[in-house]
């Protein structure tokens, strides 16, 4: 799975970076610092999963942007504030998920290794978050959108 990173922080950027990238089958083929430089990552990458930094300026709108295209890629959305109604924000603009960056961090590699398994058209069984104590369903309906922003 090609994944982009989207973010002005350099710590965020390199936290990201390690953690993802020892992830199975996870390529980080690009990372990005602005909006503009966001689009044309997407645009020349091609990347299956981008995670962006929501309070990145014009983040809301680069969401937006990237659900504009006919075959979007599945977005992580990072932020530090994690409220109800900025999180159905988030999902108006085009957010998969939203995930709190101080609590829900680490779950960015359940939702890496799930998205995996869907671009290789497998059936996802779990969101592959081990030793959670979670089931699948008890996962999802704590990082997946839905209609009430959850």
């Amino acid at each position: 799975m090609k994944l982009l990173i989207v973010d002005d922080s350099f710590a965020v950027r390199t936290r990201l970076e390690v953690l993802l990238s020892a992830l199975e089958n996870v390529e980080i083929v690009g990372q990005a610092t602005s909006r503009s430089e966001g689009i044309a990552a997407v645009r020349n990458l091609k990347p299956d999963l981008v995670v962006v930094d929501i309070q990145l300026p014009g983040g809301i709108d680069f969401l937006r942007d990237l659900k504009a295209d006919p075959d979007p890629p599945t977005v992580v959305a990072l932020t530090n504030f994690p409220y109800r109604q900025y999180r159905f924000q988030c999902s108006r603009a085009g957010a998969d998920f939203v995930l709190d960056k101080a609590t829900e961090f680490e779950r960015l590699t359940g939702i890496c290794s799930s998205e995996r398994r869907e671009v290789r058209g497998e059936t996802m069984n779990d969101l592959a978050t081990a030793g959670s104590g979670e089931s699948a369903a008890e996962q999802t309906r704590t990082i997946r959108i839905g209609p009430d922003g959850y």
